[in-house]
């Protein structure tokens, strides 16, 4: 049993400092083309803000930025889905981040290798829960640019 717990806390260790990077090197800060769609998401209850913006092309994301005012978790989350989405169609984005809810929000356990599922260990921090969900529902607002949601707060609705 030490050495499973040893394993969990050097994981976690190595989850923390991923997730501390990404917060001081956010990616996908650039300028948006001004063609892209936006979606934006606020956490009421913190004022973590998320904006993300993604161009689509052949029913694809071509391209994707973000602009986060907000904690490390909710600036590395960002980050992680400006990195995952490109070459992804909006149905495969919508999966991940249904995927991404359940990891975090349920704790369930995705199979395959990926970097995003570094933040399975904000399962662990139901606090914390809400600073996934904020980035989660700005990306899929920008999915959906029409949507009058968009011009919304998010508060406990980012699940």
């Amino acid at each position: 049993m030490t050495n499973e717990n040893e394993r969990a806390g050097h994981l976690e260790a190595i989850y923390r400092q991923r997730l501390l990077q990404l917060f001081h090197h956010p990616l996908g800060t650039g300028d948006p083309d001004v063609a892209a769609a936006r979606g934006w998401a606020k956490n009421r209850t913190c004022g973590d803000e998320v904006t993300f913006f993604s161009m689509q092309e052949d029913n694809s994301i071509k391209n994707c930025w973000q602009a986060t005012a907000g904690c490390a978790i909710a600036t590395a989350t960002a980050s992680l889905l400006v990195q995952e989405t490109p070459g992804k169609t909006p149905e495969e984005c919508r999966f991940l981040l249904q995927t991404i809810r359940q990891m975090v929000f349920e704790g369930k356990d995705p199979e395959g290798e990926a970097e995003w599922k570094i933040l399975s260990a904000v399962h662990q921090l139901p606090s914390r829960h809400e600073c996934v969900g904020v980035a989660l529902k700005a990306m899929e607002r920008s999915l959906n640019p029409e949507n009058p949601e968009n011009s919304e707060g998010v508060g406990d609705a980012v699940k």
